[in-house]
């Protein structure tokens, strides 16, 4: 597919941009937003039980709302980045595999390089990135992350932010059905599409948006088709 050009800025989806590795991500948070289908599949990676891994890696939090939710506690960096690598890469959270780019939203190379601009990001992929880039979440899995998230928030409804193992277990199959379901993720592809033109880049310099929601929608329709399996019609 012939690449798509908008205001003279090449579009791209974050996954043809290859991370460094450098970790800094792995140590400047201190929780990573995970669902419940995380759980089990890291600890099925890890050899242990969902208790053992919720109780031994993840905490529970206030939500700010009146409410509680449950993290991946990485504060003093990720214990599962050892010797320089991913321990659980291949499971890792969606929140890992799309950062920087797990945002809805359309980023513009120049303006993500800004947000890098401290010190401590000196190593950064970003950093070097061309400025004339338009940079499009990988979609696909945005949209099974959403679906998930969504499950996650009828867990915590009836649970809070405490593991019972049997009802997440419930919620891990049911989710997992709803991340395949075509009519689901149809649905989610349109909510995801609205919110990436409510979230519309901002000129730093006019405070106006930098994309219109036609071009948005352009973006959207052009880097959904590049990501369609080649056995999809």
């Amino acid at each position: 597919m012939d690449a798509l050009r908008i205001r003279g800025l090449t579009v791209v989806c974050g996954t043809e941009l290859k991370c460094r590795g450098c970790g800094t991500c792995c140590t400047v948070y201190e929780t990573i937003n995970i669902n419940v289908s995380d759980v089990f599949n890291i600890a099925a990676y890890l050899g242990i039980s969902p208790k053992a891994f919720f109780d031994r890696y993840c905490r529970r939090m206030e939500d700010g709302k009146g409410g509680a939710t449950f993290v991946l506690d990485v504060s003093g960096g990720c214990r599962f980045r050892q010797d320089g690598r991913c321990a659980i890469y291949p499971v890792r959270p969606d929140t890992c595999a799309m950062h920087p780019f797990d945002f809805p939203g359309i980023n513009i190379a120049r303006h993500a390089k800004a947000e890098v601009s401290a010190d401590e990001y000196r190593s950064c992929f970003i950093r070097d990135m061309p400025d004339d880039l338009i940079i499009v979440p990988d979609l696909e899995r945005m949209v099974g992350s959403l679906i998930l998230a969504m499950v996650k928030e009828m867990y915590l409804a009836r649970n809070g932010g405490d593991f019972d193992e049997q009802a997440a277990a419930a919620s891990h199959s049911s989710g997992m059905a709803q991340a395949k379901n075509p009519r689901m993720r149809e649905i989610m592809h349109r909510k995801l599409l609205n919110e990436m033109i409510r979230n519309a880049p901002v000129d730093p310099e006019t405070n106006r948006p930098a994309l219109t929601a036609e071009e948005i929608t352009q973006i959207y329709s052009h880097v959904r088709a590049r990501l369609k399996p080649k056995s999809e019609p």
